[in-house]
C-alpha cells in the first residue's frame, strides 16, 4: 500500500469514474486501474464495481475509503508541519482566480493561514486575460486562469504555467429548465435561449460562434459576480454558459437543494486547461509554490459536481 493508490482510489470513490479521475490526476487510466487491482488483492476484498458505467464503491468499502482520506489529510498536515519547522515564511501574496473559484480560494487561504500565520494574503476574481496582464504588470503574483491545451503565449516570455486539471465549455440552469432533463444538448436547442454570462474570453467566442449561426443571442447580462448568475439561474430568467471548472469549484453548485444543473454541449471543443500562471522570477515564489499545493489539496477533497 502506498500513498499513489489512496490518492487514486480516493479520486475514482469521489468522481466514480477512472477516466474522469486519471484527467483529473493527470494520470493514465490504465495506471490508476491497475493501483487499484493491486490494493485490493492485498486487501482481499473489492473496493468498486466497475463497469462501462463508472465504478461505483461497494458497501463494504465505505469505511475504508473514509480512512484513505483521513491518511491523506494526515499527510499533508506533515507536509505542511515539517516545511512550517524548516522555514518561517513571511510576505503578502497577491492572489487572483476565474470566476467561479473564489470559495475555494478563501478556504485554501484561510487553511494556509492557519499554518503561516505572518504571510498576508490579498484576493480578487478577475477574467482570465485581465489576470494575465495583471501578471506581466507585476499587479499580482500568481492567477488561477483558462487557456486552451495548444495556446503556446503564456509557455514563454517570462511566465510559468502550471496546470492541474482539463475541462470544457457547459451549460448551467434552473433544475426546473426544459432543457434540465437532457444529458446533451445540441447548439440548435439554444436558438431562443436567453444567457447570463460571466466576462470571460473563451465564453465570448461561444457566444460569437452562436451569434453567427443564428444571427443573434438574447443575452439578459454580463458579469463578474457569481452571485448575479446565481440568482438569475435559480429563477429561471435565463441559462448560463461557462467552465465545468469554475462551475464546479462554486459553493452554490454543491447547495443541498441542488437548484443549479449543468449539461453537456453536443459540439467539439478545444480542450481548456486550468492551472496558476506566474511570472517565472518572482520574489514571492516559494509561498506561492506553497500556495498551489494547498490549493490542489483542498479542490481533492471536494466531491465531483456533475449533473
Amino acid at each position: 500500500m502506498n500513498i499513489d493508490q489512496l490518492v487514486y482510489v480516493v479520486e475514482v470513490a469521489k468522481t466514480k469514474s477512472i477516466s474522469i479521475a486519471s484527467e483529473n490526476l493527470l494520470v493514465t487510466q490504465s495506471t490508476i486501474s491497475q493501483a487499484i487491482t493491486r490494493l485490493e488483492d492485498e486487501l482481499g476484498m473489492k473496493l468498486f464495481i466497475r463497469s462501462r458505467l463508472g465504478a461505483i464503491p461497494t458497501q463494504e468499502a465505505s469505511s475504508i475509503l473514509e480512512k484513505c482520506q483521513h491518511i491523506l489529510d494526515t499527510v499533508q498536515d506533515i507536509k505542511e508541519e515539517a516545511t512550517y519547522q524548516t522555514e518561517a515564511l513571511r510576505g503578502h501574496l497577491r492572489l487572483s482566480v476565474l470566476p467561479g473559484a473564489m470559495p475555494l480560494l478563501v478556504q485554501a487561504v484561510s487553511t494556509m493561514k492557519a499554518v503561516y500565520p505572518d504571510i498576508e494574503f490579498e484576493l480578487s476574481e478577475k477574467a482570465s486575460m485581465d489576470i494575465v496582464k495583471d501578471i506581466r504588470n507585476r499587479r499580482t503574483d500568481l492567477g488561477l486562469i483558462a487557456m486552451y491545451e495548444d495556446d503556446e503565449r503564456y509557455k514563454n516570455n517570462g511566465l510559468f504555467f502550471q496546470p492541474f486539471s482539463k475541462g470544457r465549455l457547459v451549460l448551467a440552469m434552473s433544475k426546473h429548465s426544459p432543457l434540465a432533463a437532457k444529458k446533451i444538448v445540441t447548439i440548435e436547442e439554444l436558438r431562443d435561449q436567453s444567457f447570463v454570462l460571466l466576462n470571460d474570453e473563451f465564453i465570448d467566442q461561444f457566444i460569437d460562434e452562436l451569434t453567427h449561426m443564428f444571427g443573434s443571442t438574447s443575452i439578459l447580462f454580463r458579469t463578474n459576480h457569481t452571485d448575479a448568475i446565481r440568482v438569475a439561474l435559480i429563477r429561471q430568467m435565463a441559462i448560463s454558459v461557462g467552465h465545468d471548472y469554475s462551475f464546479s469549484l462554486n459553493s452554490y453548485m454543491r447547495s443541498p437543494m441542488n437548484e443549479i444543473v449543468t449539461v453537456e454541449l453536443d459540439m467539439p471543443q478545444r480542450p481548456i486547461l486550468f492551472g496558476f500562471l506566474r511570472a517565472e522570477v518572482n520574489h514571492v515564489n516559494r509561498i506561492a509554490e506553497l500556495f498551489v499545493n494547498r490549493f490542489q489539496y483542498e479542490m481533492s477533497k471536494m466531491p465531483n459536481v456533475h449533473s
